[in-house]
This record gives structure tokens, C-alpha cells and sequence, in this order.
């Protein structure tokens, strides 16, 4: 319903990544989504809410997923030969959501399903100011570094 009809897309076939080395095609490891809320609204101006902030990291996720699948099978793949692993993170710099996708398949009716996996929101802090010129964070969560290095260790 969030759709309009004079918002019509063109397939572009567009994936630029190019490893460090410069040698052969780089791999779609991790994608980072700031989640900007003066910018991400609804059709309707109401508040963007939790459930949809969650569902834009699975949407984008899959559509990392599956540009990486067609630049390394062709456009037409449908059953992937290897599964294909993007991990993403959508923050809007306080809040964090975690997020995997396993790709088995382009396809939406297949008997092959795709895998998601995602950890609850997590606030890296819950106040950021300044006390006598002092920066200070309260209540900050160790957890979010340590989220963040796991997917980046998981190269």
C-alpha cells in the first residue's frame, strides 16, 4: 500500500566492488544501513516503527544478496550452487539492529528457503552529553562493539 504507481524502477544490473588487491571480484561481506530518521518516513508522515526499521534490514539485506548472486551466476540464477551469506547492520547511530541472511535461492516459491537471523534492536547508549565541557555517555553497552567486531571478524 506504500507503494505509488508513478514510482516505477529499471532493472539495472550495477554491483561495484573491487577487492583490495585488485584482483578478481570482491564479495558482498557486510552491508552498513544508517537509518536516518528525518529522511526514512512512512506514506503518511506517521512514525517509522520498530517492526518496519526491522524489515528494511531484511529487504536490503536480500537485495544485497541477490545482486552478489547475480553478478557471480548471471541474472537468470534462481537455485544457488553455494549459498551466499550477507550480514547487515542498520543504525541510526544509537540503536544497532544485527542482522544475517543465507541465500539459497532468487526464487520466492521454492522448495530451497532462504535463512534469516536477527538480534533485537540494541541501543549502544541511552544518553550522550556534556557535563562541565566533559563528554559522557550513560548506561553505554559493551555489547554493540562486540557485535560489531564479530561480523567483522567473520570474514
Amino acid at each position: 500500500a506504500c507503494l505509488q504507481r508513478e514510482h516505477i524502477l529499471q532493472l539495472v544490473e550495477v554491483l561495484l566492488l573491487q577487492r583490495d588487491d585488485g584482483v578478481g571480484d570482491g564479495q558482498v561481506q557486510t552491508i552498513i544501513v544508517h537509518h536516518n530518521l528525518t529522511e526514512v518516513k512512512n506514506i503518511f508522515d506517521a512514525p517509522v516503527q520498530e517492526s518496519q526499521m526491522l524489515g528494511r534490514s531484511l529487504m536490503k539485506a536480500y537485495a544485497a544478496a541477490v545482486a552478489q548472486a547475480r553478478h557471480n551466476y548471471g541474472p537468470q540464477v534462481k537455485d544457488l550452487p553455494q549459498p551466499l551469506v550477507v550480514q547487515c547492520v542498520q543504525t541510526d547511530g544509537r540503536s544497532f539492529h544485527f542482522s544475517v541472511l543465507q541465500l539459497h535461492s532468487t526464487e520466492v516459491d521454492c522448495e530451497r528457503r532462504n535463512v534469516y537471523w536477527s538480534l533485537p534492536p540494541l541501543s549502544l547508549y541511552e544518553a550522550c552529553s556534556y557535563t562541565h565541557a566533559v563528554p559522557v555517555l550513560q548506561d553505554y553497552n559493551p555489547q554493540v562493539f562486540k557485535q560489531l567486531l564479530a561480523f567483522y571478524l567473520n570474514n
